[in-house]
C-alpha cells in the first residue's frame, strides 16, 4: 500500500537529469586543481605539493572521461 511518503523508485533511479550536473561539477573540480597547481608553482615551499595536485587533476580528469565515455557506450 502507497503512503503519503511513497515515490516512485524509477524516477529517483534516473540519471539523466543529474549527468550534466555531475560532469559539470568534476570540471569545475578539475579548474580548482589546476589553479592550485599553477598558485603552487610560484608559492609552494615544498614541491611534493605540486606533484600531488598535478596527480589529483590527471586522475580526476581519467575518471570523468572514463565514465563519459562508458555512459555514452551503454547509451
Amino acid at each position: 500500500m502507497r503512503g503519503t511518503g511513497y515515490r516512485d523508485s524509477s524516477a529517483l533511479q534516473d540519471d539523466r537529469r543529474l549527468r550534466p550536473a555531475k560532469l559539470t561539477a568534476g570540471m569545475v573540480s578539475v579548474l580548482v586543481l589546476v589553479g592550485l597547481f599553477v598558485t603552487s608553482l610560484f608559492r609552494a615551499p615544498e614541491p611534493a605539493w605540486t606533484v600531488v595536485l598535478i596527480g589529483t587533476a590527471c586522475v580526476l580528469v581519467i575518471v570523468v572521461v572514463l565514465r563519459v565515455c562508458s555512459w555514452r557506450r551503454g547509451r
